[in-house]
């Protein structure tokens, strides 16, 4: 990790604010490195829940963006030939697009390693440029979302789920916070993923505009709106800049994706969802601009 600390600025970055808040990239930076040794818990379910333990306890830890060290590794050691490796950061360095990239860096140098090569650390300019370039065109597309803002003439309303006589029967009425986080998950079985990703090749529309097709849909029918607007993620990767699909940073943009079910009723369903993507397209192509701007 040393040597992609090295490689990626974004790991010795820090943040101050006064009159703005600036991200500061240290030249170097310690690299918070953390080691257990479980050899002496022979019980595997044991070590499981000292790992366990380990992350819910890394959880709690804060990060302090003032003085860096925005990420940090733990080795654990189960026997000898058995290791597990932690990887914890703050949102603000990383997006789930880097981790992938940075993992196989660091795979890559391990091997280099272990083959006893001496290890050439090239530096990533992509993310350092990138921040340049936003810096430089930060008002090129404000009337673009200006103008996307003024569209919004109704706010999707979802407080009839909190009423105890709704008639979608959600018991929603009685909480008022979540008190246990719990996740479902829905697995669509080989033969439906590949209907539908023979459908979306067809047509000429992806998988990402389906879903949104979906979600907007649902927010539409359990608001009562004729109005969804979501705040959808754009990769960031868009920009005119050298390498930036292989750097590794915070890139990603949150926006708002508008949908008018007025507008959509005399639509097919492949119609309704190649609008969708349309907006998207607009999105990417418009995607450097700040959301607190907007």
């Amino acid at each position: 990790m040393g040597y992609a600390q090295k490689k990626y600025s974004c790991l010795r970055m820090r943040f101050v604010w006064e009159n703005e808040v600036l991200q500061i990239i240290d030249k170097t930076q310690p690299l918070d490195w953390r080691y257990m040794d479980l050899t002496a818990t022979h019980d595997i379910q044991g070590q499981k829940s000292a790992i366990k333990q380990l992350q819910e306890n890394d959880k709690k830890e804060r990060y302090y963006l003032e003085t860096g060290k925005l990420f940090r590794v733990y080795l654990v050691k189960q026997n000898d030939e058995l290791f597990s490796f932690l990887f914890s950061c703050h949102h603000i360095i990383l997006d789930g697009w880097s981790l992938p990239i940075l993992h196989e860096c660091v795979h890559q140098i391990y091997l280099q390693l272990l083959r006893g090569e001496r290890v050439m650390i090239e530096q990533d300019r992509a993310y350092v440029e990138s921040q340049k370039y936003l810096q430089a065109h930060r008002r090129d597309h404000v009337d673009y979302w200006t103008a996307q803002g003024n569209q919004i003439i109704e706010r999707c309303d979802l407080n009839g789920l909190m009423n105890e006589k709704s008639r979608y029967k959600v018991p929603f009425h009685g909480y008022d916070y979540v008190k246990e986080q719990k996740e479902k998950t829905l697995i669509i079985g080989d033969a439906w993923k590949l209907k539908l990703s023979e459908i979306c090749s067809t047509k000429g529309v992806s998988l990402h505009s389906v879903l949104q097709f979906v979600w907007h849909n649902v927010l539409h029918i359990y608001g009562s709106s004729c109005q969804t607007v979501v705040g959808t993620t754009v990769s960031g990767r868009n920009l005119p800049i050298d390498d930036i699909e292989s750097s590794v940073g915070l890139f990603i943009n949150s926006l708002p994706l508008i949908m008018d079910h007025d507008e959509q009723e005399n639509k097919t369903v492949v119609e309704a969802i190649a609008d969708i993507q349309a907006k998207i397209n607009d999105m990417n192509s418009r995607s450097n601009v700040e959301l607190g701007h907007l």
